[in-house]
């Protein structure tokens, strides 16, 4: 290949070469060529010839500019001044001699000084008609100068084009979410005033939360930057397991967030002092390296799924000893990207694969990776990039791609397309606050999105609603739930959950086996009930099937979950009873696949209140509706019948 001007004709000795013209002068063209790692060359050819070989070395821009790798070498060339150039790498330089001297352009370690800018310039262009207006293209999006660089401005506020490798919601408050990002950092984006802060810097990877106590946060960043904050982020120190590959995975143990994993290059490793830097043992060591993906079961946290791109390893004594379960995946054909297992049978792992090796996109194994199943069905040949199981669900799981989003759970025979209002993007980390039962996206290049997860009940009774409510008198929780028929019912276990995470039994009802009359059931909670709580119904069959209900919040310091609908059956009209005061309502309608048909405007309620909602146009059908309490996030589900 050959490049001329005095670079070197050997191929891979030059590696990239970038060029500038100006219409100030047309007989001038600067080039500015990376040589190796270490140097570069800056050449301008001024003469009217045609051959490149009479370029003349300038002086070198390197040490200033600071190119990284050979992705920065940016050169823009002012459209009145031929001798006014900027050339752009991790910081920017600037001469108005024509390349003979240099000066540092710009400022991407002090965010208050005037001339402050991200780093990484991958463009330089200058206004066409304006000799000292130009704008620079970095890693973090777009600088604007009107003074030849002075002073810089950021006007990057709106571009939606974050690139983000993993996400972590706050379990205690809906309204904010942390992220890991390329080149931009770990941030917290909190909604109750639109603000995104920087937490810490360089690539932002895997961002976690302490579920019991949210001032607890960690972020991650490159080779195994790992750090904490036991004050919400506004401090931090080191909490490295050691070197990493990129984006790495971390997580705490489901049941004891005193407990963290890491996947490291040398293997999977373990902190049991809350990731305090030099606690880490490795439990993979002379089994398995280059940790990609991990998952430990909440069922029986003793299970542990690792993978590297090419292999996986599972153990079922807490890494006493490990097996290889690679055998019946095609890793000849794709590379792992994800691992996750059940929470409820630690034997239920599902693995995902990226790459285009069509039909091969997730695989599923209910013995612990002893034999596994092709679980892809009719999913689009693209990469799969994450995986997460949706608890409380019939092994309902969620997968990310460079498609969107889908879903598929037990009662499915393929993947259903989750992705409406989504733009076509990629999805690289998916995640779920389960308090307000929304599904978090982020994606590569998209920034981050959230809708609610599908409604739907995959109960075998007919339930019409499940609903609570506080009781100030008694300090209970007081449950209640209709069933219009049932089928094979054994009996309801009520779980409870301080956290919509971690729940627990805290009563049993026995149901009628098989009956097609209105039943209704009551539970009181006469447990610890202050703050928020949260409670599914688990429906066990005759046969120990299993199958949950959706999930409900109250809140002890409000007047309860007072929200009632009837009649049920519904005719041309429902009504909805608000018992609460001074408080906004949000009502939506979905059909019985999970399509939303009506978003009602706030509703602002300064009374006891009644509802009432025109459901004539809608044909006879079952329908879900959900209220969201604008105020607090808080939520209510329940189902009707239109007859």
């Amino acid at each position: 290949m050959y490049r001329g001007g005095g670079y070197p004709n050997t191929f891979g000795a030059a590696a990239r070469v970038t060029l500038a013209v100006t219409p100030a002068d047309t007989n001038i063209v600067y080039t500015w060529g990376k040589i190796n790692n270490f140097s570069t060359r800056f050449k301008r050819y001024s003469n009217a010839g045609n051959t490149f070989n009479s370029f003349v070395n300038m002086t070198d821009p390197y040490a200033i500019a600071q190119p990284y790798g050979f992705v920065d070498l940016a050169i823009g060339v002012s459209k009145t001044n031929a001798l006014n150039v900027m050339v752009g790498g991790l910081t920017t330089a600037k001469s108005m001699d024509g390349g003979n001297t240099w000066v540092q352009a710009s400022d991407y370690v002090n965010n208050l000084l005037p001339n402050y800018f991200h780093c990484d310039v991958k463009k330089i262009m200058f206004e066409p008609g304006s000799g000292s207006k130009l704008y620079a293209l970095h890693d973090a999006g777009i600088a604007v100068s009107t003074d030849n660089s002075a002073t810089w401005n950021n006007i990057s506020n709106g571009l939606q084009i974050t690139e983000i490798y993993k996400i972590a919601s706050d379990p205690s408050n809906s309204g904010i979410i942390y992220y890991g990002s390329q080149d931009n950092g770990t941030n917290r984006w909190n909604d109750s005033n639109d603000s995104i802060v920087m937490m810490t810097g360089g690539d932002g990877f895997q961002p976690l939360v302490d579920p019991n106590n949210p001032m607890i946060l960690f972020t991650s960043a490159q080779i195994g930057t790992f750090k904490k904050s036991i004050d919400g982020g506004a401090n931090f120190i080191s909490a490295s397991p050691g070197v990493t590959l990129w984006n790495p995975p971390f997580k705490f143990n489901p049941l004891n967030s005193q407990t963290m994993y890491a996947g490291c290059a040398s293997g999977l490793k373990k902190s049991t002092m809350s990731g305090m830097q030099g606690s880490y043992v490795n439990m993979t060591t002379n089994n398995l390296a280059s940790i990609f993906s991990f998952d430990v079961s909440k069922a029986d946290t003793n299970y542990q799924y690792a993978a590297s791109k090419d292999s996986i390893i599972t153990t079922s004594n807490n890494g006493a000893s490990w097996n290889l379960v690679t055998p019946g995946l095609p890793v000849n054909l794709a590379a792992i990207s994800y691992v996750t297992c059940s929470s409820t049978d630690p034997n239920k792992v599902w693995v995902t694969f990226s790459g285009y090796s069509a039909g091969n996109k997730i695989f599923m194994s209910n013995n612990g990776g002893s034999a596994w199943i092709n679980h892809s069905g009719t999913l689009p040949n693209v990469p799969v990039n994450c995986l997460l199981y949706v608890e409380g669900s019939n092994d309902e799981v969620i997968i990310g791609t460079d498609f969107g989003v889908f879903y598929r759970d037990a009662s499915l025979s393929d993947w259903v397309s989750y992705n409406t209002g989504l733009p076509n993007v990629i999805v690289s980390h998916l995640d779920i606050h389960f308090g307000t039962m929304k599904l978090r996206a982020g994606t590569y290049g998209r920034g981050l999105w959230e809708t609610d997860l599908p409604i739907a009940t995959s109960l075998p009774v007919d339930l019409l609603y499940f609903t609570g409510k506080y009781n100030s008198k008694n300090s209970t929780n007081d449950l209640q739930w209709t069933t219009a028929s049932e089928k094979n019912c054994h009996y309801f276990d009520v779980m409870k959950s301080a956290d919509a995470k971690y729940f627990s039994a805290i009563a049993r009802v026995n149901c009628n086996g098989y009956q097609s009359q209105i039943k209704n059931y009551y539970v009181t909670d006469n447990g610890n009930v202050s703050g928020t709580n949260y409670y599914y119904l688990k429906q066990v069959d005759f046969n120990q099937e299993v199958s949950n209900s959706n999930t409900i919040s109250i809140t002890s310091d409000v007047d309860g979950q007072s929200i009632m609908l009837y009649p049920n059956p519904a005719g041309n009209s429902i009504q909805f009873q608000f018992l609460r005061r001074h408080e906004i309502y949000y009502l939506q309608l979905f059909d019985a696949i999970g399509k939303e048909i009506i978003l009602q405007p706030a509703i602002q309620l300064t009374s006891e209140s009644n509802v009432v909602e025109d459901i004539s146009f809608l044909n006879s059908d079952t329908y879900f509706f959900k209220i969201t309490n604008h105020v607090n996030g808080q939520f209510f589900y329940g189902k009707f019948v239109k007859e």
